[in-house]
């Protein structure tokens, strides 16, 4: 069973710059897109507000081009954190990060561009690239603790625990309430196979806040680990009562529906899930086989 996508604990701030309510793409000329922009910019948010209407698929692969068109003529962070939005929806996460860093260094205060950037060099197994930034951000502001919690994952990320949990301390000392660094230190020690402190942590942050699904996902996850599959699909759907596209929660349902046969509920949870990030070849894969499971 495949484990490695479900716990996806770093902050991604996957918001659009500049993204007007949805309306028909505008034409612009040859002459405009080969000098202008402006013209690329908007084009590029206008292909990704209008999804096909018959199959509702975005074409990620027109709006990246018009954005990285835009940014090659001049165009600033948004142009390029667009960029990198699009090629981080199409796996591209070489390109995701080259335009995100762009954005960071055009603007370090641009806080979406790190969060993304951050979690982009995380996919890419460069923690320590990640860590930095974030020591970079606190130094400017020690007191952010949003920050300091996802510092805390790329360090795990990049093996440096006893600096994670030092970083989980002193999150806790300025707020013992924090849900996020309980459910990040239930994900911590799962990594480190100590399940019965993954499932303490994540009774904590559930005590703290019911209404998260990530903790839920996680605490399936663990009872996987500890061959009680019952109460994972309990917790998983608890989730998805919460959220019913929740991504890690759908991909763990949909696998596990893969190996007890039970198709029907599979095709649901991929369904889901490739809704939840369309370029996902994992969730394709998983919805392909439950398909052909389906006869």
């Amino acid at each position: 069973m495949r484990l490695s996508p479900i716990l996806c604990i770093v902050s991604l701030g996957l918001l659009l710059a500049g993204c007007p309510k949805q309306q028909d793409i505008p034409t612009f000329t040859a002459e405009q897109l080969a000098i202008d922009p402006k013209a690329n910019f908007v084009r590029g948010v206008s292909i990704l507000q209008n999804p096909d209407n018959k199959t509702g698929a975005v074409d990620y692969s027109g709006a990246y081009e018009a954005f990285t068109k835009a940014t090659t003529l001049g165009a600033g962070e948004q142009a390029h954190f667009n960029a990198g939005w699009t090629a981080h929806q199409l796996g591209r996460l070489d390109n995701a990060a080259r335009h995100y860093q762009a954005a960071f260094d055009i603007n370090p205060s641009y806080k979406a561009a790190m969060f993304s950037l951050a979690s982009v060099l995380a996919q890419l197994g460069r923690g320590e690239d990640a860590s930095q930034i974030f020591k970079t951000y606190l130094a400017n502001d020690p007191n952010n603790l949003e920050v300091r919690n996802d510092l805390m994952v790329a360090l795990a990320q990049s093996g440096r625990i006893d600096e994670a949990l030092a970083e989980a301390q002193e999150i806790l000392r300025t707020d013992p309430k924090n849900v996020s660094v309980y459910r990040n230190m239930s994900s911590l020690y799962f990594e480190q196979q100590n399940y019965g402190m993954s499932q303490l942590c994540a009774e904590k942050a559930l005590q703290l806040n019911a209404g998260d699904p990530a903790i839920y996902n996680n605490m399936a996850v663990t009872h996987l680990q500890q061959h009680d599959e019952p109460r994972a699909i309990e917790k998983l759907k608890t989730a998805l009562t919460l959220s019913s596209k929740n991504f890690e929660a759908n991909m763990n349902l949909g696998y596990i529906a893969l190996n007890s046969g039970d198709y029907t509920l599979a095709q649901t949870s991929f369904e889901n899930a490739t809704e939840s990030s369309p370029a996902n070849l994992d969730a394709k894969l998983g919805l392909a086989v439950a398909k052909r499971g389906m006869g």
